[in-house]
């Protein structure tokens, strides 16, 4: 594979021994915009807001995911679009922090995991609930001293 690479040296473009390539173009802030096949099809679109986070990613076969942050700058939301634009409310993701911005709970589809901190921000216990089953809870990996 053959590596065409622009002046801040991003690939730009992947050249097979064939002498088949794919193109990559970015903004001017050095971010991917989008990727486009040897065919001439567009694999992906990627929008980004002001702090360089991706907010809505469109992929070869029309699926977009959306991409929100709150005011922190912290993954919230991603929603998932099929290609007609209705939302796939079992491939929806969110996350939400506790007042000490520790991760504390994520859903997604019908499981939800809680993650519980210790006082140095290291995860204690995973606990899942898969849709209102029982849930299994876990100890997690806590390093020793």
């Amino acid at each position: 594979m053959n590596y065409i690479r622009n002046e801040h040296d991003d690939i730009t473009s992947l050249q097979d021994s064939l002498g088949r390539s794919d193109q990559i173009r970015y903004d001017r802030y050095d971010r991917e915009e989008w990727r486009q096949t040897r065919s001439g099809a567009t694999l992906e679109t990627i929008e980004w807001d002001r702090h360089a986070n991706p907010t809505k990613v469109r992929d070869l076969t029309g699926r977009v995911k959306i991409y929100e942050y709150d005011e922190l700058d912290r993954l919230i939301k991603v929603q998932f679009q099929l290609p007609e634009g209705r939302n796939d409310p079992h491939a929806e993701f969110t996350r939400s922090y506790d007042d000490a911005a520790r991760k504390e709970v994520e859903k997604q589809g019908i499981r939800t995991t809680t993650f519980t901190m210790d006082t140095a921000q290291r995860v204690e216990e995973i606990s899942y609930d898969e849709g209102g089953s029982a849930g299994k809870r876990l100890n997690a990996f806590s390093p020793t001293s």
